[in-house]
C-alpha cells in the first residue's frame, strides 16, 4: 500500500515451491477500518462506477440453542437416471467482454485460480482479474436462464439452470440434457456432483452416471415443496434446503441430510426454527449454515443454535473467506457483512439490496443486487472483526488485503505494509482453504 507520509515496512521470503496459491493477510491490533475503500461495479459495457460503502461493527446476540426435531425417512441409494444424456461441444474458449455479459446476475462464485464465475440470464462470465471472458448458450451452455454456478476442485465450473446442466473443464463444455428446472449445484469432497430439481427431486453425478433421488429414497414427498438449495459439508454429508408455498396444505419437512447411507429430514413448521430455507453453507470447520425465516441457523456435532439478529433473518447468501469468517447477505435488512464470533462487520450501499456474493481467493468481495447494473468488486475488504489475543481477551482488527509483487511470483515475493500507528502485526500466507502456510512477520511495528 505505502501511501505517502507513512513508513513503510518490508517483507521478503522466499516461496516454499513453485506455484504456490496463497492468499497474504495483514492483522494489524488495535485498527480500525475507515470505510474509504471504494466499491468497483463492472456492467456489460465495462467499469461503470464507484461507491462508497458504510462501514460497521456491532455485537449480536451470541447463538442460542435451538431443539430442531428430525426423523430418520429413508434409505434409497437413487434410480439410475438413464434419460440424461451429456454432449460434448469441443473448442469453446470464450469471448472477452468489457464486463459481464449480462447486467443481472443469479450467481456468483470463487474458483480456486482466483477467478470469479458470474451466471446471468444471458450466459456465463469470468473475471481473473484483470479482464473478463463470456460463455454464450450457443457455446455450450444450457439452454434457458443459468441459476447457479459452482467452480469444482479441478479447476472447472459447473452452470444449471432451465434446461439442465453444463461442465467446463478449461477446454470443452459438455452439456447434460434431461435434467429439468435445476435451481443450485453443489461439488462433494469425493468429486460427486449434486444437483436440486425443483419439486421432490435431487440428481448425482458419480463422474460417469446421473442418479435421480425422490421421495421413495427418503426426500420429502409434500407436492408444496420446492428442493432449492444444496451444501455438501467436509464429511461428505449432503444437505438439501426446500421452500414450501405459505398456502401449503399439511405438514412438512424442510431440510434433509443423506450420508450415503440414510436420509434424515428435520424440523417441521410447526417447529418455528428452519422453516423456509434460504441460504446455505457448509464450512471448513464441518458446520452447516442454514439461512431461515427466524435467522442464522448452525449445526455441529453438538447440535442446533441459531442467530436471531435482524441482519440474519431470510438470508439469502452464505458463504465464507480465507480467514474464515462467515459472510451473510440478503436479508430482510439489506446488509452484508462478515460474522467472527458475536461480532458482526456490516457493509451498506446506497439503494442497494444485496443478492449473490462471492468472496474469492483473494479476498476480495464480489457482489450484487437490486439497483446494481452488473457486478461489484470491494478490492480492499478491510471489515473490522476481533480475535482473540495471547492475554485471551478480544481486540479490534483490521483485516487486509495486500499487494505482492511480482504477481503471480515464483521463487520470490516482496509483501509490504503500512501502519498509521504503531501497533502488533502478524503477516501470513493462506492457501485458498484458509489454512496457514507460513508466517511472514509478528510483532510489534512503529508507524
Amino acid at each position: 500500500m505505502g501511501a505517502r507520509g507513512r513508513c513503510a515496512d518490508r517483507v521478503c521470503r522466499r516461496a516454499a515451491s513453485a506455484g504456490l496459491l496463497a492468499c497474504i493477510w495483514l492483522v494489524i491490533g488495535a485498527a480500525n477500518a475507515s470505510g474509504s475503500t471504494l466499491w468497483e461495479v463492472f456492467s456489460p459495457e465495462g467499469p461503470s462506477w464507484q461507491g462508497r460503502p458504510e462501514v460497521a461493527t456491532r455485537e449480536v446476540s451470541p447463538p442460542v440453542a435451538v431443539d430442531v426435531p428430525s426423523i430418520v425417512s429413508g434409505t434409497g441409494r437413487g434410480t439410475l437416471a438413464s434419460e440424461i444424456v451429456g454432449e460434448v461441444v469441443e473448442g469453446v474458449t470464450g469471448q472477452p467482454t468489457p464486463g459481464p455479459v449480462d447486467e443481472l446476475a443469479l450467481s456468483i462464485a470463487a474458483d480456486v485460480g482466483g477467478g470469479v464465475w458470474v451466471a446471468t440470464p444471458s450466459g456465463l462470465s469470468r473475471c481473473d482479474g484483470h479482464g473478463w471472458v463470456s460463455f454464450a448458450r450457443s457455446e455450450g451452455l444450457t439452454r434457458g436462464i443459468l441459476r447457479n454456478v459452482t467452480p469444482d476442485s479441478r479447476g472447472g465450473v459447473w452452470a444449471v439452470g432451465d434446461s439442465g446442466a453444463a461442465h467446463f473443464d478449461g477446454e470443452r463444455w459438455t452439456q447434460y440434457t434431461g435434467l429439468r428446472n435445476c435451481h443450485f449445484v453443489a461439488t462433494a469432497p469425493n468429486g460427486d456432483v449434486w444437483v436440486t430439481a425443483g419439486h421432490m427431486t435431487a440428481y448425482r453425478f458419480d463422474g460417469a452416471s446421473w442418479w435421480r433421488y425422490g421421495p421413495e429414497d427418503g426426500l420429502t414427498g409434500n407436492t408444496d415443496v420446492i428442493i432449492r438449495r444444496v451444501a455438501v459439508d467436509r464429511s461428505g454429508v449432503v444437505w438439501m434446503g426446500c421452500m414450501y408455498n405459505e398456502f401449503h396444505g399439511g405438514p412438512t419437512y424442510n431440510l434433509a441430510s443423506f450420508d450415503g447411507n440414510r436420509w434424515v429430514l428435520y424440523d417441521l413448521p410447526e417447529s418455528g426454527v428452519i422453516e423456509r430455507t434460504w441460504g446455505m453453507y457448509a464450512d471448513s470447520g464441518n458446520r452447516i449454515w442454514v439461512g431461515t425465516d427466524r435467522g442464522l441457523a448452525v449445526h455441529d456435532s453438538r447440535g442446533w443454535a441459531l442467530y436471531g439478529d435482524v441482519p440474519f433473518e431470510g438470508a439469502q447468501t452464505i458463504t465464507g473467506d480465507p480467514a474464515g469468517r462467515v459472510w451473510v447477505c440478503g436479508g430482510v435488512s439489506c446488509e452484508v457483512g462478515a460474522l467472527q464470533g458475536n461480532r458482526w462487520a456490516s457493509v451498506t450501499l446506497d439503494e442497494i439490496a444485496p443478492g449473490p456474493l462471492a468472496i474469492d481467493a483473494h479476498g476480495d468481495v464480489w457482489l450484487s443486487g437490486d439497483n446494481m447494473r452488473g457486478v461489484a468488486r470491494w478490492a480492499s475488504a478491510a471489515l473490522p472483526t476481533a480475535v482473540r489475543t495471547d492475554f485471551g481477551s478480544l481486540e479490534p482488527v483490521a483485516v487486509q488485503r495486500l499487494g505482492a509483487a511480482p504477481n503471480p511470483f515464483n521463487q520470490q515475493v516482496e509483501v509490504r505494509f503500512a501502519l498509521a500507528r504503531p501497533g502488533s502485526v502478524v503477516l501470513e500466507v493462506l492457501n485458498a482453504s484458509g489454512q496457514i502456510v507460513t508466517t511472514l512477520a509478528r510483532g510489534d511495528y512503529a508507524a
